[in-house]
């Protein structure tokens, strides 16, 4: 891309987040961004954007220190590595991030004035975890819509924690809960008619608006929901299980049969991992307890030594089970709770018995008929924290406090409570019944730029004026701006959505106008565009690349003809040839490349490997067939090629293997030495031909001889060996000029002869 081009995209990029580039921060950037390519160069650009923004900017003009750790920061936050397939994120090391009312996105803690957390807090730290929590809340985009409204005149709708209320509804409402609360103003007091939880966000919307970052922990640097390599990881283990057990005591000899036993029955095909939560003394813990504890740990150590294939991965103290971790050193020890992180997935894993202790804290006592587990998942999710609990009933550390959110929302949270089992999934939750039009958005078919969508449309006459139908708007989300734009209006149920790229995830939503001017939305769904079919493109990308595993995997496929050609003429194995790629050539040959097959200028690999000088390459061209006396659409021969390239060990090799030396072109009748005269004037080149046998006095169409285009061209070096080689100096051209003759005529410098 032209530099004035990519600079201009570079700042104009910078200036929709609000950020301006000194000049030394564009140049630097441009040079960076030079080799990157243009299909991808959007993508790079927002990623360098994210980077910046997540350092601590002193103002909108990025110096050009930020931009240099932003680029880095960035490069390795592209690369993937095999650690971050399975990853235990201890309680303390959650990482902390502040909803920032200024920037409107979160930022990490140390690009704020917070102090880093302390398990000894601040006492101004107890009220921030209630004040952040709300934040939390406050800045959903269901609940600001909510609180905005003015539809209902003289109604509305605030957010705040619960402290005391006489009257509720069902549900599990406790103290330090926060609730939407719905009502009207009269005489400076608030009446509520209508109270429930925040709506539920969904973790894909979340990460929707505030990008990768990296909410849950682990060593990965953005959200392992933005890695392609460990989804296909995910994907193709189908084999991937998880065992959990709450309550193992380990003093009871009962649990230990049962343990040998479930051990047996997993050994021939382990678990990706064992969780074992506490309590795992049936006696309260105290001094005597802690010896008991170790000796138990023993035993457990014992019977998983009987399965080698399987791990442990209990969360006890140091000191305990020191001698445990011995004996079994795959075994993690971490906290409660706990974040689990494979592949993709993010799992939360807390032991307490929550159930009973939020219907004990209830503000009314739930009903006998209320669904207990529906509304306990609710009032979580809705929270957005595990324990939304008063203090003193649920104790925390204060500064930690953040590592109790689940917000994103995780794809499972664990409750090892001693509740009946029950499973819930989110999509319960996730949409706000009011708001939310009755058609249901539905992807029917994808391909690879394509996605055709439908909607159920409701039962109407539609025999009259269209003003009287219902009309529907079809938005799809921009993934850099995380907002909606219009891609159809009309009246039918279907569009198919066209010209998209492969392998990327799209968003839609349908937006209903009735006749009755309500306006509905529906809720937002994603498709993933398949991959694009094999084709020459994927060929040429994987020679390109010099890609082996590419390439193999597009030839044996049998769907890409070997010898497709580019958009400038050229087969993928006449690209190889030009760029030295020795092993793409021999897979390619050995796949029933063409090596005599030409490009639009007449072309083969061999004339272009001896052009570039790939010696490995001519050679193996020529062991399979390729030929000296192939030309081009204007005569030319390899030999032509390689003197023009100037390759002496191409030359040397072509003249031992019985090349025409004096062969002529087409157009010129040029020979190879008559090339080098009129061209680059290569006295070493012209030195070799010489030496091989290369006529010196040879005549091209219009009589000229080596030693007058030598002269003509101003090659003293040249002509000066093409004269003690015997060139003569006399000789006419058919137009009666000798070469002193032409030098004269042309203002050329003759070389004085002794």
């Amino acid at each position: 891309m032209d530099v004035r081009r990519l600079k201009t995209k570079v700042t104009a990029g910078f200036k929709m987040r609000g950020l301006m580039l000194r000049p030394e921060t564009s140049k630097y950037l441009v040079e960076v961004l030079e080799a990157v390519n243009e299909v991808e160069l959007e993508d790079v650009i927002e990623r360098i954007l994210d980077e910046v923004e997540k350092q601590p900017l002193s103002s909108s003009m990025v110096e050009l220190s930020v931009a240099e750790a932003a680029v880095q920061d960035c490069s390795q936050s592209c690369d993937e590595t095999i650690d971050n397939v399975f990853n235990i994120i201890g309680a303390f090391d959650v990482p902390k991030f502040i909803y920032s009312t200024e920037r409107k996105k979160f930022v990490p803690v140390s690009m704020t004035s917070h102090t880093v957390p302390s398990v000894c807090g601040q006492a101004r730290e107890k009220s921030e975890l209630f004040r952040e929590r709300y934040s939390i809340l406050h800045q959903l985009k269901t609940v600001e819509a909510l609180l905005g409204s003015t539809t209902k005149l003289g109604e509305v709708i605030v957010l705040g924690m619960i402290t005391q209320l006489k009257e509720f509804h069902s549900g599990l409402y406790t103290e330090s809960g926060f609730v939407l609360a719905e009502g009207w103003y009269e005489d400076s007091v608030f009446h509520v008619s209508a109270f429930g939880f925040p709506p539920i966000e969904s973790s894909f919307t979340t990460r929707a608006y505030y990008g990768n970052a990296n909410f849950f922990g682990g060593p990965s640097t953005i959200a392992v929901k933005a890695s392609a390599k460990l989804k296909q990881l995910e994907e193709e283990n189908v084999d991937a299980m998880f065992v959990i057990i709450s309550d193992l005591w380990l003093d009871s000899v009962e649990v230990l049969e049962k343990i040998q036993t479930m051990f047996s029955g997993y050994s021939t095909m382990p678990p990706t991992c064992f969780i074992f939560c506490g309590n795992f003394s049936s006696a309260p813990y105290g001094k005597s307890q802690i010896k008991s504890l170790k000796e138990s740990l023993k035993v457990l150590a014992d019977l998983i030594c009987e399965h080698p294939s399987i791990h442990h991965r209990p969360p006890l103290g140091e000191h305990i089970t020191e001698e445990f971790r011995q004996r079994v050193p795959f075994s993690v020890f971490t906290t409660n709770p706990c974040r689990i992180q494979y592949c993709s997935q993010e799992i939360v894993v807390i032991r307490e018995d929550l159930v009973s202790k939020m219907c004990r804290n209830c503000l009314r006592p739930p009903s006998p008929n209320l669904d207990i587990p529906n509304h306990f998942v609710k009032t979580i999710l809705s929270q957005g924290h595990l324990t939304p609990l008063p203090l003193y009933v649920s104790p925390v550390y204060w500064a930690y406090d953040y590592a109790l959110r689940v917000y994103p929302v995780p794809d499972v949270v664990i409750f090892a409570d001693k509740y009946d089992p029950f499973c819930i999934s989110n999509s319960d939750f996730q949409d706000n019944e009011e708001l939310v039009a009755s058609e249901v958005l539905v992807v029917d078919k994808v391909t690879h730029h394509t996605i055709e969508l439908s909607w159920s449309a409701m039962q109407e006459d539609r025999s009259g004026l269209s003003e009287k139908w219902t009309s529907y708007v079809l938005e799809q989300m921009n993934p850099k701006t995380h907002t909606y734009g219009i891609i159809y209006m009309g009246y039918s149920t279907q569009y198919i959505v066209k010209k998209l790229e492969p392998c990327t995830l799209y968003k839609f939503r349908l937006r209903i106008n009735r006749p009755n001017q309500e306006c509905h939305l529906t809720s937002t769904v994603s498709a993933c565009t398949s991959s694009e079919p094999l084709n020459g493109k994927h060929l040429h990308q994987a020679v390109n690349r010099n890609d082996e595993d590419e390439l193999n995997r597009v030839l044996q496929s049998e769907k890409v003809n070997v010898n497709v050609c580019d958009k400038l003429g050229f087969t993928p194995i006449m690209v190889a040839a030009q760029k030295g790629f020795i092993r793409m050539i021999k897979i390619l040959v050995e796949h029933g490349a063409d090596i005599h097959m030409k490009n639009g200028s007449g072309k083969d690999p061999l004339m272009l490997a001896c052009f570039a000088g790939h010696l490995d390459i001519v050679k193996h061209l020529r062991k399979s067939g390729a030929t000296w006396q192939s030309q081009d659409t204007g005569g030319c021969s390899p030999l032509h090629w390689a003197a023009d390239g100037g390759h002496l060990p191409i030359i040397t090799y072509m003249i031992k293997d019985g090349c025409e030396l004096d062969i002529r072109d087409t157009v010129s009748q040029w020979t190879p030495l008559m090339r080098v005269s009129a061209v680059s004037g290569n006295a070493n080149v012209a030195s070799l031909l010489i030496q091989a046998g290369a006529d010196v006095n040879v005549r091209d169409k219009d009589g000229k001889t080596p030693l007058m285009v030598a002269v003509l061209n101003n090659h003293e070096q040249l002509v000066r060996l093409l004269m003690d080689s015997g060139a003569d100096w006399d000789v006419k051209n058919e137009f009666g000029s000798s070469a002193i003759e032409m030098a004269k005529a042309f203002g050329k410098q003759v070389i004085p002869l002794n």
